[in-house]
């Protein structure tokens, strides 16, 4: 349970909080050599393009590093430091120095030859979500209604609105959810929706985990629907267990679809 006068920090979980060019801000504590440095203030920048070093791959660590304008750095004793965005999130958490050249030293925290290595929490958030959900809690999942379907294991959390006339103006009409079975297992789940009548499905959507990798390597869920109306509709896919949210939209007069391979990281 979280002690009483505690809260937590905010955090981002989804693995498009940091992209490149993103600075990165820390308060650490380090104790090089078991002899404590004051409590500092550091920044760098994301570049996804440094050197990885053995045993921090890019798919689960962010690298960064400090620019002309970047102030102070990081040194031994501060691992687990919280890596924070500039929103106060949580992002990550810091490993440590990695070198990928000659004459380069990790415990020199304020080398910009130094790339600083944290831990990216869309990787961790999975492991520890369950003592971030509150006093006790558990972690946040799908949960179902008319308007909601809840796909492969109550993790992803879908909703569909849809334009209520023969135009393109913004969706204002909420899809209602077709409730059926036999159409799921542990790899793949399909869910319908309908507007007006149940007996008559306007859209079919499907997540799928099929082994798909991103351009990272990491494992990827797939997204895939089909509409069978022209009006314009909108698809609002949810992880619950990142937060990492995808929106997909039809314009009017054209039944259009999606498959998105590389949708969510496994």
């Amino acid at each position: 349970a979280i002690p009483s006068g505690r809260v937590f920090l905010g955090w981002n979980a989804s693995t498009s909080a940091v992209a490149d060019g993103t600075r990165l801000y820390r308060v650490s504590h380090p104790a090089p050599s078991g002899v404590p440095y004051p409590e500092q203030f550091s920044t760098t920048v994301s570049n996804s393009a440094l050197s990885s070093c053995s045993s921090w791959p890019h798919s689960s660590f962010l690298y960064s590093t400090i620019t002309g304008t970047d102030v102070g750095g990081v040194y031994g004793g501060s691992s687990g430091s919280p890596v924070m965005i500039a929103s106060g999130q949580v992002v990550g958490q810091l490993a440590g120095g990695c070198t990928t050249g000659p004459n380069q030293d990790p415990s020199a925290g304020c080398d910009p030859r130094i790339s600083t290595v944290d831990g990216a929490f869309s990787s961790t958030y999975s492991a520890i979500s369950q003592y971030l959900a509150g006093t006790g809690g558990s972690p946040t999942v799908c949960v179902p209604d008319a308007k909601t379907a809840c796909v492969l294991g109550n993790r992803f959390k879908v909703n569909v609105r849809y334009r209520a006339g023969f135009d393109n103006n913004a969706v204002d009409t909420d899809a209602l959810k077709k409730s059926v079975t036999g159409f799921g297992s542990a790899s793949y789940e399909t869910a319908f929706f309908y507007f007006n009548s149940e007996n008559n499905i306007e859209l079919l959507l499907k997540i799928l985990d099929q082994g798909n990798t991103d351009s990272q390597g990491r494992p990827t869920i797939a997204v895939l629907f089909g509409t069978a109306t022209p009006l314009r509709i909108e698809v609002t896919v949810t992880d619950t267990r990142t937060g990492t949210v995808k929106q997909y939209a039809s314009v009017f007069g054209s039944m259009q679809g999606k498959t998105d391979f590389t949708a969510f990281v496994k």
